[in-house]
């Protein structure tokens, strides 16, 4: 996998959201089982760490305890997924739709989402260590569609494979949102595949939720 040390600013910022969302499911992650968790040494666990509390998102861990978000920190990351949502399900769709060993998923409401080009989202997530993604589109009617390289327009039929759509769905059943664009990225561990999930969804978020979650990572 990619490391912190790239210049990509899309690599550091998706490896630190993704940070904060590993946190604030499990305040007893430390240093040293966040950079076995992103691939990372302890010493770039370390940096994002760092960026983080003195952001006041993240309380320093103490020897015993691992690291929690502060009120600021679950604030800041319950904006955030009012755009962009992490489910805490793994899953894995096969070498139908991926191509790498791993597969992950992230959420993007679709709202105010004019066109998206499905090439430049792989793309991203290749920069960013991915071997792949595919994007599928959950509708209001609870279709769940594969599109092609541009939308809209949205596919004429949707995904006829139920054992897929039962996947997906599962992942998004809590949501509210009215349509949701589904980025499932893919590589050689989950980590690689969440990283570059992440980094092509943050194209497709309003500029100033990008903007933010860059700015945690500074």
């Amino acid at each position: 996998m990619v490391l912190v040390s790239t210049k990509s600013r899309s690599l550091v910022a998706s490896l630190t959201y993704l940070a904060l969302h590993l946190i604030s499911m499990n305040e007893k992650l430390g240093r040293y089982k966040l950079s076995q968790t992103l691939e990372i040494s302890e010493a770039q666990a370390r940096t994002i760490l760092c960026n983080l509390a003195s952001r006041g998102l993240i309380e320093k861990s103490s020897k015993r305890h691992g690291h929690k978000l502060t009120e600021d920190g679950q604030r800041f990351l319950n904006k955030c997924q009012q755009y962009i949502y992490i489910p805490p399900k793994r899953i894995h769709l096969g070498k139908k739709y991926t191509v790498g060993l791993k597969d992950a998923a992230v959420g993007v409401e679709a709202t105010g989402i004019d066109q998206l080009n499905t090439v430049v989202l792989r793309d991203e997530s290749l920069i960013n260590g991915a071997s792949g993604c595919t994007v599928f589109l959950k509708d209001e009617f609870e279709e769940i569609y594969l599109l092609g390289a541009v939308y809209p327009p949205k596919p004429d039929i949707s995904l006829s494979d139920r054992k897929i759509k039962r996947k997906l769905a599962r992942l998004f059943h809590e949501s509210d949102w009215t349509d949701i664009i589904m980025v499932v990225g893919s590589g050689e561990s989950v980590a690689s595949a969440q990283v570059g999930a992440i980094s092509a969804a943050l194209l497709l978020v309003p500029i100033y939720i990008k903007e933010k979650i860059r700015g945690i990572s500074n």
